[in-house]
């Protein structure tokens, strides 16, 4: 079984690696053009960094 835990920790990283790096492309279109992002047409409602930092 520990293959497979292993091979899901690999993808979840990957994944996780995925999302941040939308996020950080994301952000950086924020700079330049960001009230879309700050509406939440991106993420939605639920996303909850938008605009905090």
């Amino acid at each position: 079984m520990e293959p497979i835990t292993r091979l899901g920790k690999e993808l979840d990283a990957e994944v996780s690696l995925h999302l941040y790096r939308k996020m950080v492309t994301i952000r950086q279109f924020d700079e330049v053009s960001g009230a879309a992002y700050r509406r939440g047409e991106f993420w939605g409602p639920t996303h909850s960094s938008a605009g905090e930092e």
